[in-house]
């Protein structure tokens, strides 16, 4: 199963509310030299371009960039991919990624840690947690599938699940991965293998991640809703996808597209 189509079953959670289509397009090997970086609201994509627009309306066509098949784009609203070397490309087609990372904050729940009155967290009878003011703290819509999907997954069966996280309210994160159910019984800290949560570059994170996990930067997908985030940790040789929203509407989609797709 090529990359490709991974990213697109991974990339479909991260995405704009009301979306009502999307195309993947074929692989082409980038050159090195030609990765523009992240630009605003629309970085560049390598290996995969999706045109999404609102129902009803047409969709968004974002001009191309040199090193990439194409930009993502959803009205204002933009996803990218950063670009890897010949080396990345090449090995990546055809197999999975070994390890999927994720950022925390705006990422994989909402809202921001720093926003939050803070610990003790705790979870009341009806499953939601809440800081000592009683906000609630959730995962985005489709999130809970996605986690899942890795985690048990047999077309995931050899990858494993990493958090990178530059919140300087560590303690407050791993308390909240302890409460957040997956599903009855799955707590949301129990699906991730690495686990890095510190405030600094996350080219350290990675530098971390690779050291424990034993996984090649080339083999690793990453999600984040920074672009500064992406194009630092791009330059490893990390596929990084910007996302600054999710939605759940089409993650079975994507996983019929993906079956499909074999």
């Amino acid at each position: 199963m090529a990359l490709r189509v991974v990213v697109g079953l991974l990339l479909v959670v991260f995405v704009t509310e009301e979306i009502s289509a999307f195309v993947t397009v074929p692989t082409r090997t980038a050159r090195r030299g030609q990765y523009p970086n992240h630009a605003g609201k629309h970085p560049t994509t390598n290996g995969l371009r999706m045109m999404m627009g609102k129902k009803g309306g047409a969709r968004s066509k974002k001009k191309r960039g040199r090193g990439g098949i194409g930009d993502v784009g959803v009205e204002d609203e933009a996803v990218g991919m950063d670009k890897r070397g010949d080396a990345a490309a090449e090995e990546s087609d055809g197999s999975v990624p070994r390890l999927v990372v994720m950022d925390l904050d705006y990422t994989l729940w909402k809202p921001e840690l720093y926003q939050m009155r803070g610990a003790p967290f705790t979870k009341k009878k009806d499953g939601k947690v809440r800081d000592r003011s009683g906000e609630v703290i959730d995962l985005f819509p489709g999130v809970r599938e996605a986690l899942l999907e890795v985690h048990r997954g047999h077309r995931f069966r050899d990858t494993k699940l990493a958090i990178a996280s530059r919140t300087s309210h560590e303690r407050w994160a791993r308390q909240v991965m302890g409460l957040i159910e997956l599903e009855p019984g799955l707590l949301m800290r129990s699906v991730f293998s690495f686990t890095e949560i510190y405030s600094g570059s996350k080219v350290r994170h990675f530098g971390e991640i690779r050291r424990n996990s034993k996984v090649s930067y080339e083999e690793m997908i990453f999600f984040d809703d920074w672009d500064q985030n992406c194009k630092d940790v791009g330059k490893l040789g990390v596929t990084c996808v910007e996302c600054r929203r999710v939605v759940s509407t089409f993650w079975r989609r994507a996983c019929q597209t993906m079956h499909a797709g074999d």
